[in-house]
């Protein structure tokens, strides 16, 4: 699958799994309890995955079985390498 293609697939899946625990089709329970507020943000930070992309690509990563949640859960947090962290909201 190419770069434009997953991108467009884990999109959708973060958006359909925020409409999910904002519609309450979510059981909230100890272990997720932070989901929803960190898919906001991973869709937030989305305009950096082409860099995330690239970064576990290096690493060897099969980014095409990386979960939408695991995707999420590293973009809430991106920060782009070379950028110091003065310099990031």
């Amino acid at each position: 699958m190419n770069h434009t293609n997953l991108k467009t697939s884990i999109q959708i899946k973060m958006e359909i799994e925020l409409e999910q625990w904002k519609a309450g089709e979510k059981v909230w329970n100890v272990h997720n309890q932070h989901h929803e507020y960190i898919l906001e943000s991973a869709l937030e930070n989305f305009h950096h995955i082409e860099n995330l992309m690239t970064e576990w690509e290096k690493q060897g990563t099969n980014i095409g079985s990386v979960s939408a949640m695991d995707w999420a859960f590293a973009l809430s947090e991106f920060q782009p390498s070379g950028l110091d962290s003065e310099w990031v909201d």
